[in-house]
This record gives C-alpha cells, sequence and structure tokens, in this order.
C-alpha cells in the first residue's frame, strides 16, 4: 500500500465591497471571502520536523496562490458586470437560452490561465476545481443562500446580485415530482393487482410510471422554471448597484509581499 503525506493550508482575505440597494438605493458595505490553498506533499510517513517543514511550505504556497485568486475573483465580477451592464442577463432571464458568446472565460495565454492549468503541488480534486474554473456560467457573481445573501441595512431586501439564476433548485423539485408520479403509477402492483400474463404487457407496464414520471418531471420544471425566470427578469436591474471592490484595498493588497498576504 503507497502512503502519502499531505499538508495543506488555506489563506482567506475579506476584500471590502461598496454596492447600492437596487430598491432603495442605499449604500451596502460588504466583504468577498477570497480563499488560496496551498498543498505540500511527501511520499511515505512524515517525520515530526518533516511534517512542520511541510506545513510551512503549504502555507508559504497558500499564501503566493493569494495573487491569483484576487485576480480571478475582480476577472469574475467585471465578467459579471459587464453582463448586466450589456443587457445580456436581463436577455437570459427572459428567454431562458444562455448565449455561449456571454460564458465567463480566463484569458488565453495569461499568468491566471497557466495557474489554473498547473497540477503541481495541488490535490487531484483541486486540479479538477481549477480546470473547471477556467470557464464559469456567466449568469452570476457567487452563489449565495439565505445566510450569505446581502441584504439592504434599510428595507431589508434580498439584493438581486444574490438571486439564484442557475435552476438548480427547480431541478430538484421537478426530480422529486418525476419520483412522486412514478411511485404513484408504481401503487398498483405494490398493493398486490394480479400481473398481467404476457412479457410485452408486463415491459409496458413497468415502463410506463417511469415515463409518466420523466415526463411529469420535464413538464413541472419548464413551468416552475419560466416562473422563477420572469420573477428574476422583472427585478431591478442595474449596473450601477452592483458591488465594486475597494480598489485602494486592492492595490495594497497587490503591492504586499505574497508571502505575508
Amino acid at each position: 500500500m503507497k502512503v502519502t503525506t499531505t499538508s495543506s493550508a488555506v489563506k482567506t482575505l475579506a476584500v471590502p465591497f461598496t454596492s447600492r440597494c437596487a430598491y432603495c438605493g442605499t449604500k451596502i458595505d460588504g466583504e468577498e471571502k477570497v480563499t488560496a490553498s496551498g498543498y505540500a506533499f511527501r511520499r511515505g510517513y512524515a517525520s515530526d520536523s518533516q511534517e512542520a517543514m511541510m506545513n510551512t511550505m503549504s502555507g508559504e504556497r497558500a499564501s503566493a496562490n493569494m495573487s491569483f485568486e484576487l485576480e480571478y475573483a475582480e476577472k469574475r465580477l467585471e465578467h459579471y458586470r459587464s453582463i448586466v451592464a450589456g443587457g445580456s442577463l436581463k436577455k437570459y432571464l427572459e428567454t431562458g437560452k444562455a448565449e455561449k458568446a456571454d460564458t465567463f472565460r480566463v484569458e488565453h495565454g495569461s499568468a491566471l490561465e497557466e495557474y489554473l492549468k498547473s497540477k503541481q503541488n495541488k490535490t487531484q480534486g483541486q486540479v479538477q476545481a481549477d480546470l473547471a474554473r477556467q470557464t464559469d456560467f456567466p449568469y452570476r457573481w457567487k452563489i449565495d443562500d439565505k445566510e450569505t445573501a446581502v441584504k439592504c441595512p434599510m428595507c431589508g431586501r434580498i439584493q438581486p446580485w444574490c438571486e439564484r439564476v442557475d435552476g438548480e433548485k427547480e431541478g430538484i423539485k421537478s426530480i422529486f415530482m418525476g419520483l412522486s408520479v412514478c411511485l404513484l403509477g408504481c401503487v398498483p402492483f405494490m398493493a398486490g393487482a394480479a400481473p398481467p400474463v404476457t412479457l410485452a404487457a408486463r415491459l409496458f407496464l413497468i415502463f410506463l410510471p417511469v415515463a409518466a414520471g420523466i415526463t411529469a418531471g420535464i413538464i413541472f420544471y419548464r413551468a416552475i422554471r419560466k416562473k422563477q425566470l420572469l420573477r428574476l427578469a422583472a427585478l431591478p436591474w442595474n449596473v450601477d448597484d452592483l458591488p465594486r471592490f475597494d480598489e485602494e484595498f486592492l492595490s495594497r493588497a497587490r503591492n504586499i509581499d505574497k508571502h505575508t498576504l
């Protein structure tokens, strides 16, 4: 059995931003937490001194990676702001059709792309995650939930850019709907109804509730998804209301030695 000793470190930097309430215009101050990970590996078991050295190395690598993570966060927000400003987000919400040209992409040939493509000093999970981050769903800045969504301190309303637009919740609901319909179709068999004599008839009765469940799930998803998108499209989308990172803070962060971030 092969043994590998792994040391990991995570650095977090809270980047302040300002935004404006889309409903009442109140200024909103917030923070976006940017995290960077670093790893060190050693074949076999490591001694206490070796582990201490590995911990130092993983911490230094996490600090060095922070500059790339900051750049990624900036690029991601910059792209989202352009999607809102150009009307692409509103068009997507009204039609439900994503445009390939809107996809967020890391600049080809950039140092950031090389960082995300690199497999050096990363776990397999981190390699896959970084490769996936080279492109991203364009019509959101980040994924928020009820706990992390930004609310206006004056009117208490959740800001439009914190709303989920990817349809994940609707998809989960549709799966449960389809399963429910499928189970209802199986009730007669579960209740002990006599099965058909022929094999073809039996296969048909097995396939019927499955097909009904799939169909019901698709119809249900389309209905609730359309309703959700139209609700989001009606929200006040204005690029001037979106978050802006504190440029002075970012400038200081860029000038700090990578090992002291």
